[in-house]
């Protein structure tokens, strides 16, 4: 009997035991739901936006601020540390690229790291929104720029005056912290090839079809396991949650999938800026089938550090 041939009755019989059919959540469907962030509420109001209209109780102060940098065109723009754009987002997301041919790497800031650029953002939005007597040379860089978008409406911040320095340092700071060098690179290139390779096996019509995934791609109550790795600290994103079916037809071939694309990311298959993976409670927080896909559940709650 083959190995998939002895996997697949031993994930039948799991199933048959265990399968129960939740009801979904009423949560907000996020477009990345691979990690769970933590939740930040609304910006302290009324305060005024810097298009002078008037933020509102359940209308944050800001949805993004991104930085951008110049370097020498003499470099290679992949050493340049944000010159393809670092935008974070509200949610506390970071985003990095996109790179000329689409390449973007999304993470989070630490809870640290986000409530001192969100409270530097407050104060300089606030200071600007009071006096806008500035000249625009006093938005000029030969090397840096700064956008900040509020209600849909992005506009690009005086760099040069004393209220938005200390923000754009920030930003510089975080920037060559997150930024891979090169960026782009292979391996980042075999990391979302891998990512493109799995998500038709995320397809679902019901929250039954899902499971939690151990590293060897098996669904973990098969392995006895209570947890799931959803973050290793490598560029090559785990696949944490997929179809079952899917899933345990398909394991062979993630291995070498998987396998490959470690190959070609060699010493440099590590995130510098993760410290240590995270977890998520498989069995408090059950993944779902989400826009007939199946996600992680999100609950912030459910990680472990």
């Amino acid at each position: 009997m083959s190995r998939i041939t002895i996997l697949f009755s031993a994930f039948v019989l799991i199933m048959t035991s265990c399968a129960r059919i939740q009801q979904p959540l009423d949560l907000p469907h996020e477009r990345d739901s691979s990690v769970p962030t933590f939740q930040t509420g609304p910006s302290p109001s009324p305060s005024p936006a810097p298009s002078g209209e008037p933020a509102t109780s359940d209308r944050p102060l800001w949805t993004e601020v991104r930085y951008a940098a110049r370097c020498d065109t003499a470099n290679d723009p992949s050493t340049c540390s944000g010159h393809y754009g670092f935008t974070v987002f509200n949610s506390g997301k970071f985003r990095i690229g996109p790179a000329p041919e689409g390449q973007v790497l999304r993470d989070f800031l630490t809870r640290a790291e986000f409530e001192l650029l969100n409270s530097a953002l407050i104060s300089a939005i606030r200071a600007h929104s009071s006096s806008h007597s500035y000249s625009s040379e006093s938005h000029s860089s030969p090397t840096e720029e700064l956008f900040i978008v509020q209600n849909g409406i992005e506009e690009r911040m005086p760099i040069g005056m004393a209220t938005w320095r200390e923000v754009l340092e920030l930003l510089r700071q975080l920037s060559r912290h997150y930024y891979p060098d090169p960026f782009p690179n292979d391996c980042i290139d075999a990391a979302q090839e891998f990512k493109k390779s799995t998500e038709s096996l995320k397809n679902c019509e019901e929250n039954a079809d899902c499971v939690y995934l151990s590293p060897d791609f098996l669904p973990v109550e098969a392995e006895n396991l209570d947890t799931v790795v959803i973050d290793d600290c490598s560029y090559i994103t785990p696949l944490a949650v997929a179809n079952a079916f899917e899933a345990v037809s398909h394991q062979r071939k993630l291995l070498m999938k998987r396998d490959l694309a470690r190959r070609v990311c060699g010493e440099n298959l590590k995130r510098k800026s993760c410290l240590h993976e995270k977890r998520m409670d498989a069995l408090a927080f059950p993944p779902l089938c989400i826009e007939k896909l199946c996600q992680i559940a999100p609950a912030a709650s459910g990680v472990t550090q």
